[in-house]
């Protein structure tokens, strides 16, 4: 009889241990989801916070159109579509014999729908004396063109593309951000127009204003360009850094300026594996041609994210922000990706210098450095670190 109750003393205990391990495991079940919950939304609370602080709502001749609270979601956060519209600027017919010697290739006028005649459409976009303001424009990028030409630097007229509607969203019941984007196809020299066109209507006070996304609609020629602006960021085993490239002074904007790792105008054939139009396609090419980091290094690449939808409102230049956490190995070094760099496609056209920035440091850097960084990247920055201060873009995250 002692011996049943002591059995069954022992089943009882074993019972309770079994119970409690369960009941411990649904609990952590149940309250890990709810922790993670209040996590993420302190974090994203203070994000807000650092993200609406003066310094960056009033940073100079930068517009933020977009924000995602921290990334764009990278399942339907981002719709973008390539459609069958073009637009291209003619060239001028007198410079077109001095271009014969560089082999530029030139097209022929075009703009949305097949028609011919920019000047009117600009005229209803309430543009005054329009036709000459083209034509001053055109002009003026040819011979730019031929300036350089002259001096030795390369300019060539790639295909790429601008915006032709733009659409803001917010997803599901959380209100995350989203983008939905459709995009013309132009070239180089048709950008290089309307940038010249701006800075005209600029000087005479008659730039339109933009100061929201459906803005960019009602004047999409002038959105001839959108840029791929990508931070990457490294870890050497003395906390994160963040890489910056100095413009060389063959670039035709933010010359000799401290500027993006990379910054890639996207364009048509930027399309991911079933043949869509990807911003992450056109991040990877930016990634060999500037910095040389093709396609055996992929696998290094342990996280891509977007973040800002900007404006540079001194020139009416759109892009997109992201980063890049670059996992050096035994597959890439520190000493293999400078390496690279120094003798990827485009490093030498594009960047004179890299610089490798402690993140706790961004704010130094910004301050010593203000008369030679770029609008963009000093915002980018700025936003940059503020998502770091509110805990997100670590390795644990």
């Amino acid at each position: 009889m002692h011996t049943t109750y002591m059995d069954a003393f022992k089943n009882l205990n074993y019972i309770e241990l079994v119970v409690g391990a369960l009941l411990g495991w649904v609990l952590n079940e149940i309250c890990t989801p709810i922790k993670k919950k209040v996590i993420q939304r302190i974090r994203e609370k203070k994000l807000k916070r650092l993200l609406n602080n003066d310094t960056l709502i009033n940073d100079p001749h930068v517009l933020v159109l977009d924000r995602a609270i921290p990334y764009y979601d990278p399942k339907g956060g981002i719709k973008l579509r390539c459609t069958q519209q073009n637009l291209f600027i003619s060239f001028p017919q007198k410079y077109k014999t001095a271009f014969r010697a560089y082999d530029f290739v030139y097209r022929e006028q075009e703009i949305f729908d097949g028609r011919t005649d920019i000047a009117t459409l600009l005229e209803k976009m309430g543009i005054s004396n329009a036709q000459k303001r083209l034509d001053d424009a055109t002009a003026t990028t040819a011979l730019d063109f031929l300036r350089d030409f002259k001096a030795g630097q390369n300019r060539f007229n790639s295909l790429i593309s601008g915006i032709y509607k733009l659409r803001t969203t917010r997803l599901n019941t959380e209100e995350k951000s989203g983008l939905d984007m459709q995009f013309y196809t132009t070239d180089y020299f048709t950008y290089r127009v309307f940038s010249n066109l701006y800075q005209s209507l600029l000087n005479d006070h008659q730039a339109m204003k933009i100061e929201k996304p459906a803005d960019i609609n009602l004047y999409n020629v002038f959105f001839s360009s959108f840029g791929i602006c990508t931070f990457i960021i490294i870890n050497r085993g003395n906390g994160d850094e963040v890489i910056l490239g100095k413009r060389s002074d063959a670039v035709m904007v933010e010359r000799n300026k401290w500027h993006y790792s990379m910054n890639e105008a996207f364009n048509a054939r930027d399309k991911d594996e079933y043949g869509h139009p990807s911003f992450h396609a056109c991040v990877y090419r930016g990634l060999e041609e500037e910095l040389g980091i093709g396609e055996r290094y992929q696998k290094n690449i342990k996280k891509l994210e977007f973040f800002d939808l900007v404006l540079l409102t001194n020139r009416l230049e759109s892009g997109i922000t992201s980063y890049v956490r670059l996992q050096l190995d035994e597959n890439l070094s520190f000493d293999e990706l400078m390496g690279l760099y120094r003798i990827a496609q485009d490093s030498a056209l594009e960047t004179v210098a890299l610089e490798v920035l402690p993140v706790r440091k961004i704010d130094q850097f910004i301050q010593q450095h203000s008369t030679d960084i770029s609008d963009g990247c000093r915002h980018a920055l700025r936003a940059l670190h503020a998502r770091y201060k509110a805990g997100y873009l670590r390795d644990e995250e």
